[in-house]
């Protein structure tokens, strides 16, 4: 590995820690379930599909949406939820 690309896995090792702290910090104070870094990731994944096949504005709504029905599956679900959302959006946009 060179040092590009090893500086680039210790600054992607960062950001997934600060992202898990930030979304640990965020479930205590809430008092909700931590999202993990893969729901996190799908939830992104998401709001991108949104914003490029349906209207930018809509992507903020997918997501609240998404967190619904993500709350409501029983927690070992949830990312296969995320996942068939995700696959929704991309079949009617492509």
């Amino acid at each position: 590995m060179n040092d590009a690309n090893a500086a680039r896995n210790v600054g992607k090792m960062s950001e997934r820690s600060e992202m898990e702290r930030f979304f640990a910090e965020l479930a205590e104070r809430a008092g909700t379930a931590t999202v993990t870094v893969e729901e996190a990731g799908a939830v992104l994944e998401l709001a991108r599909e949104v914003a490029h096949t349906a209207q930018r504005k809509y992507a903020p709504i997918a997501t609240y949406a998404l967190g619904l029905a993500v709350g409501a599956a029983d927690p070992a679900a949830r990312i296969d939820v995320a996942r068939r959302a995700i696959e929704a959006v991309q079949a009617e946009g492509g």
